[in-house]
Formats: C-alpha cells, structure tokens, sequence
C-alpha cells in the first residue's frame, strides 16, 4: 500500500505591491542574510528589515528555505520586508538551543527521507521521528532506503527488505535504491518531477548524491563516508533549494544526527503513526496513553506483532521526552 500524494499546482501568493516591491522565493538562508530568487530567475543577496530581526520568536532564523517574501533595493542593498503567509512548514528542535525551533523548509508538497542501508546504517527511530513529525504537519512522506548495492549478506538483504515492507504496509511509499541503479533513480525522478520537496536524512546517507544521479546539473558537493566510524561529514552547511531541469525543486538540507521533536503535544502523539490512528477508538479508555493501561489494543496488537516492536519503542522515546 502506497501513501496517497497530492500533487499541488505551484501555489500564487498576491498581496498588493508598492512601487519598487518584488516579490521572491528563499533559496538558501545563513540567519543574517539570504539568498531570494525573483520571479524573473535572478537571484540576489538579502537582509531583514529592521524590525523584523528585533521580533521575538522562538524560531532560529526569522527566514526560512521555501518562504515567499516582499523585498525592496535601497542604494546598493535588498532588504526583505516581508514573509508572506505559508501554507505549511517543517520544524524541528534546534540542535543547540532545546527550547528554539529550527524551521527546515516552507511551503513544500513532500518530503523525501533518505535512509542508507549501510555505510552509515540509518537508525529506525531517525526515520519514526521524522514521519511522525511530518505527519503532525499533514505533509506526505516518501522513504528511500539507499545504497542497497552495499548489502553483502543475504541476512542484510532479508532484514532491509522486511523493513521497506514494514513501512509500506503502514503506508507510507518505499523505493530501495542506488545511485547505480537507473531504474530506482527513474521512481525517485518521477515522484520530485513537479513538485517542491525536502530532502532530509542523516549525515553520510547520500541525500547529495541521489540528487546529483538523477540531475547531474545541479553537481552538488559530496564527501566519503569515514570507514573507521562509518559516520558521514556534513557537505551541506545550510539547506539550499535547488531547481530541477525536469521540474519541481529540492530542499538539500545538512544532515543531522538526530531530529529532535518539536510542538507535538503527547496525548496525541499517536495520531502521528497510521497504525495507532488507525485503532482510534478500541482501546478501553478513550484517553489511552498505550503505556500501561488495561485494555489498551495498540498494545495487544503489539504483542500479537501486529504493529511492530520497533515502531512502539519509538513512540514510547518520543513520549517520554514530550
């Protein structure tokens, strides 16, 4: 079974413009200042308003990837006036600062989670954290489980194949790949084609280079994953859209370690994994918590392995940390 994707028509934001106003699209933002793309294709260097960087806000940066924005040239310099209203947005917990939101990216229809197989092998609860995270935010999530090529057991074939299909059969869409592999390169190319979507994953797992496979073009930097550690090197300092040659964009954002949960209030954390929401309603108190009450059918549908010990653990984790 595969997620439902809704394609969405490139969304037109109006607001009244004065003389000297443009309106543009934040294509790379490093806080103080920001990459805009005019309408017209040019891109130029920004800063805030005055004001708008005096705001309180819990947000690290005011500006995020993906934001629509008003700006004016004064002298020499473009200033951005204005974020215009998202129709979404992605935001998780700032790796420094526990109680600052980290916006990701904006006004994006998917996102696309890239997990390696190997080489670093991608921990389960780094992908629960941000399918959950992303349906808290009612945006769709495509897995790919990358550098299945490095699989060298017939074990490790079995164990990541028996993970796609977990996932799938909770309904989120799942392509096994490699950069290697033109027919898996060609699923990727069809599901960004037309759309704007974020790229996110862990650090060595080859998010750059899947971009590069199927639009070479774009020729992102990409770095070798250490085999002392098998832990990968941050080549993307800050997230950067891209636009592609067959249409659509890509958010390239740094890879993280972890993806710290933002914003999701537990008592309906489980809403956020399809096969909990999905038993709504059969526990025996409708407030059920699936920790330790009788009764509980998420629970028995664990221990039947009817939902999958992993998934569970990783919502216990993300409880216990709301």
């Amino acid at each position: 079974m595969s997620a439902k994707i809704k394609r969405k028509n490139p969304e037109h934001y109006f607001c009244p413009l004065t003389a000297g106003v443009l309106e543009g699209t934040v294509v790379k933002s490093t806080g103080k200042y920001s990459l805009v793309k005019l309408i017209d294709g040019k891109v130029v260097t920004t800063s805030l308003k005055g004001k708008m960087r005096l705001q309180k806000s819990r947000e690290t940066h005011v500006v995020a990837v993906g934001d629509k924005v008003t700006l004016e040239k004064r002298n020499d310099d473009w200033i951005i006036e204005d974020i215009l209203p998202r129709r979404n947005q992605l935001n998780r917990k700032a790796t420094k600062l526990s109680r600052s939101v980290h916006v990701v990216a904006a006004n994006i229809d998917q996102i696309l989670i890239i997990a390696s197989a190997k080489n670093p092998k991608t921990p389960l609860g780094f992908i629960d954290r941000v399918t959950a995270t992303a349906e808290s935010y009612s945006i769709p999530s495509i897995l790919i489980i990358n550098k299945i090529d490095l699989l060298d057991s017939d074990e490790d074939v079995e164990k990541w194949t028996n993970i796609g299909r977990l996932y799938q059969d909770i309904g989120f869409e799942v392509i096994p790949a490699s950069i290697y592999d033109t027919e898996s390169m060609e699923k990727v190319l069809e599901i960004l084609r037309g759309r704007e979507t974020l790229v996110t994953g862990q650090s060595g797992v080859g998010k750059s280079s899947i971009i590069n496979a199927i639009d070479p073009v774009l020729n992102i930097k990409t770095s070798v994953v250490s085999n002392f550690n098998e832990k990968g090197k941050h080549t993307t300092t800050f997230a950067e859209m891209h636009k592609l040659s067959f249409g659509g964009h890509v958010i390239d954002t740094p890879g993280v370690r972890s993806f710290g949960l933002i914003e999701i209030d537990r008592r309906f954390l489980s809403h956020y994994f399809p096969e909990m929401e999905a038993l709504l309603g059969q526990c025996k108190y409708y407030d059920c918590t699936h920790l330790d009450e009788p009764g509980c059918k998420v629970k028995e549908m664990v221990d039947r392995g009817e939902i999958a010990e992993s998934r569970y653990m990783s919502y216990l984790s993300m409880y216990y940390e709301g």
